[in-house]
């Protein structure tokens, strides 16, 4: 399953780094390349998403990095409402 997958990406912290809140840059536990994913569009550098064209695990793993870089962002004050 394409989630899980990048739910057990996000657990090592060294296999995602934030460019922007909507650009990602994702680990392959396979080669270490790193794929760009754009958020925005929901896009992957990745063979797997080129071929499919529907988000995989580094899509998943950056919505979910996502997720939690704003949670933690609003709980320690760097964005108010």
């Amino acid at each position: 399953n394409r989630r899980l997958n990048g739910e057990k990406i996000v657990e090592n912290p060294s296999q995602v780094q934030r460019i922007t809140v909507d650009l990602w840059m994702i680990r392959s536990q396979q080669n270490g390349v790193f794929y760009k994913v754009d958020l925005d569009h929901n896009t992957c550098t990745c063979v797997d998403y080129e071929k499919r064209n529907l988000p995989c695990k580094h899509v998943y793993a950056a919505r979910i990095a996502k997720e939690k870089f704003l949670t933690s962002a609003k709980e320690s004050g760097a964005f108010r409402q």
